[in-house]
């Protein structure tokens, strides 16, 4: 585990603070941390890690629920947190109908996430997999740095509704074609790198289209980075729930190795089975 994560190592209590509908199954979670009582908060999470979130303290359910941050801020001496949360059973089930005020323990940041000096990079998002990016385009705003979104849907009831707050262009795709341009959002990643200059591509999303991207991607000469989806127990690399195989061969703990990974270490054919987004777990 990288230094820095180990300012939130342990669960700590934490308290809600709204729970933002986008639509009746997907609602962004917001969640409010101390900082450590010795050094406080010294920074904010980077774009691709993600949080262990607990729905409840009973041993029925004692695993967490790994998100990805979507976006983070400090107010006072607290860190708030957003999570963009799909509910597709039991835990997330209880985080929705969790009330204001309330708490949750929580667990993070953990993992890797997307690195580099970025000057102008594509932005590849599909379905859930916008949260990490969001908040990756966040922090570009911040830094001044130029980029381009491309975020695809299965439908337009998903469309992130917040993609009008960023200042990179942004491109969308729906399947119904209702918002923005009709198909997969991967589909339109080599005629948008044949029209544009980037330095680098990231992408999150299903398996298939992270493999699509990171393709052509590479085909390009560029530098492509991925966020993993995989089941996990502990988040911290101990449990080995959630390890993956390399290209060169080698076990890749999605949670610490990860979950963002170079495309080029990442065996793509044995991830074509199902797998569980980061941003969305049962």
């Amino acid at each position: 585990m990288e230094t820095e994560n180990l300012i939130f190592s342990l669960p700590r209590k934490g308290e809600i603070l709204s729970i933002r509908e986008w639509t009746q199954s997907i609602f962004e979670l917001e969640i409010s941390i101390e900082g450590d009582n010795h050094r406080g908060i010294e920074k904010l999470p980077r774009p691709g890690q993600f949080f262990m979130l607990y729905p409840d303290d009973s041993i029925t359910h004692l695993l967490g629920r790994p998100l990805s941050v979507h976006r983070a801020g400090i107010i006072g001496d607290r860190l708030a947190l957003g999570f963009l949360v799909e509910e597709v059973g039991w835990g997330t089930r209880k985080m929705h109908s969790l009330p204001k005020g309330s708490q949750i323990r929580i667990m993070g940041p953990l993992g890797r996430g997307y690195k580099g000096e970025f000057e102008r990079p594509l932005l590849v998002a599909g379905g859930m997999g916008i949260a990490p990016l969001y908040y990756l385009a966040q922090e570009l705003d911040g830094r001044g740095i130029g980029y381009t979104l491309m975020a695809g849907y299965s439908s337009s009831e998903k469309v992130c509704p917040d993609l009008d707050t960023i200042s990179g262009k942004v491109e969308i795709f729906t399947e119904d074609g209702k918002v923005g341009r009709k198909g997969l959002v991967s589909e339109g990643v080599r005629g948008l790198l044949e029209g544009e200059k980037h330095d680098a591509v990231c992408v999150c999303g299903p398996t298939s289209m992270m493999s699509e991207v990171s393709r052509i991607a590479l085909g390009f000469g560029l530098p492509c980075q991925v966020s993993l989806a995989q089941r996990m127990g502990c988040g911290m690399g101990l449990c080995r729930s959630c390890v993956s195989r390399g290209e060169g061969g080698q076990n890749l703990s999605v949670c610490r190795d990860g979950p963002v990974f170079d495309a080029r270490e990442i065996s793509w054919q044995l991830l074509e089975s199902p797998s569980i987004d980061i941003c969305r777990e049962a």
